[in-house]
């Protein structure tokens, strides 16, 4: 099956992103949500309860999903796509986001990526973090891992 190549809640019409509106009212619902205090688990198992299509009538719905919607920008609208939600829902969603996700350590990550290269390739590395509070690097390229690290050995 293919993965979805546009952010649910968009169809194409005649070569153009626009609203597709059983999706959009999903969209709009998952943010809502979110914002008042429902987490991606109970999100993603309300979604498949329901029955609600995420690509081709695939009804399986997980955290991955849920998140890749609640962390989507473009739901506010940008000159590709219209906007689905309201600055003060995505703002409301967005508050309830755990710490380690906002920009308090991303310039010190970022500054880590930057000057980092794959050992194997050269190529750029990116971070992915462990549920333990371990952080590992990947090579975008070539897919070589780094070892497991705490955050705190990696950003002081």
């Amino acid at each position: 099956m293919k993965n979805r190549t546009m952010p649910y809640g968009y169809e194409l019409r005649d070569g153009k992103y626009s609203v597709s509106r059983n999706e959009a009212e999903i969209v709009t619902e998952l943010f809502a949500a979110y914002a008042r205090g429902a987490s991606y688990k109970e999100l993603a198992k309300c979604m498949a309860s329901r029955g609600v299509p995420y690509h081709d009538g695939d009804t399986a719905w997980n955290k991955n999903k849920i998140a890749r919607i609640l962390n989507c920008t473009a739901y506010l609208g940008t000159a590709e796509y219209p906007a689905l939600i309201d600055q003060s829902l995505y703002d409301a969603a967005m508050a309830r986001k755990p710490a380690y996700t906002k920009s308090e350590g991303t310039g010190r990550v970022k500054a880590i990526r930057e000057m980092s290269r794959c050992g194997c390739c050269g190529g750029r590395i990116r971070m992915s973090a462990g549920r333990e509070g371990w952080v590992r690097w990947n090579c975008a390229d070539c897919g070589a891992l780094g070892a497991k690290a705490t955050t705190k050995n990696i950003v002081p």
